[in-house]
């Protein structure tokens, strides 16, 4: 008896760990409120503008620590958020990583060139529905000086926006040097987790 009650834990414990592809997919949990456009100042204790400054030899995870975002829903119908506008600004010299001695690189002339350049933006100028919650933001990113019209895909809930969008270094000249040409990933990951109240 004891030999058979192990046996089914076993196989209840495999059964477990083993991915299950349909029963994710067939899922019925609930999906987060809808945006509504009721909700629109950042809870700027809990939202967060995340990087990671990929290389050949080592990846470091980093944040910004001083940023703006100005919803503003449409007035006549404010729950369509393709019809909201979307302002960010950036400080740069606020980027911060794990290791010092890139922090201050980063605000050199190679990079970010905080001292000439303190902001970063984003201005959107054209937002679509792709599906549910999920929306293409396109608008117009200026990094360094440099002004490029791109498009990121964001998810628009009642009280949080979420999106990742790949910064090509090349198109802003960031890492304009032996050490960028050399050994950085030609795209920064940028993920923003944005709460609002």
């Amino acid at each position: 008896m004891k030999r058979f009650a192990a046996a089914l834990g076993m196989s209840l414990l495999l059964v477990a760990c083993s991915p299950n592809t349909e029963s994710t997919e067939s899922s019925d949990a609930p999906s987060a409120p809808a945006f509504t456009g009721t909700h629109t100042e950042v809870d700027m204790e809990k939202s967060s503008i995340n990087f990671e400054g990929k290389s050949s030899i080592i990846n470091h995870p980093g944040t910004f620590e001083e940023f703006s975002l100005t919803l503003i829903p449409d007035a006549a119908t404010p729950s369509d958020f393709a019809k909201a506008n979307i302002v960010v600004s950036i400080k740069t010299s606020s980027a911060k990583t794990d290791a010092e001695f890139l922090d201050k690189h980063l605000q050199s002339k190679e990079f970010f060139d905080s001292e000439a350049h303190p902001m970063a933006t984003f201005s959107s100028k054209k937002i679509e529905l792709i599906e549910g919650n999920k929306y293409a933001v396109t608008g117009d990113l200026f990094i360094k000086g440099i002004t490029k019209e791109v498009t990121m895909e964001m998810v628009a809930e009642e009280t949080k926006l979420t999106l990742a969008y790949d910064i090509q270094r090349d198109d802003f000249e960031l890492g304009k040097d032996s050490y960028g040409d050399k050994l950085l990933s030609e795209e920064v990951p940028l993920t923003a987790e944005i709460y609002l109240k």
